[in-house]
């Protein structure tokens, strides 16, 4: 199955949602066990994603960006839903 549209019932259960405010989006990343640098370096995929992560906030920022994480998933309209 592809996770780049949703399905028919998955979008009925979206567009029934009556939750007031806005929507969020998360896109959610499956991470390797470890990472794949080019240079050889050695580091888990979380600590890459970790770094990743320390390296965008500053760039985001100068931009007026920010990296935001509010909650747990609600439901998930388009992605495998034997992970949730």
């Amino acid at each position: 199955m592809s996770h780049t549209s949703f399905t028919a019932n998955g979008f009925a259960e979206f567009r029934a949602n009556d939750r007031a405010g806005p929507i969020q989006m998360l896109n959610l990343v499956q991470l390797h066990d470890r990472a794949n640098y080019d240079d050889g370096r050695d580091a888990t995929g979380a600590d890459a994603y970790a770094n990743y992560g320390r390296l965008s906030g500053p760039v985001l920022a100068r931009v007026g960006g920010s990296i935001v994480w509010r909650g747990a998933m609600e439901q998930m309209l388009i992605g495998p839903q034997e992970k949730m």
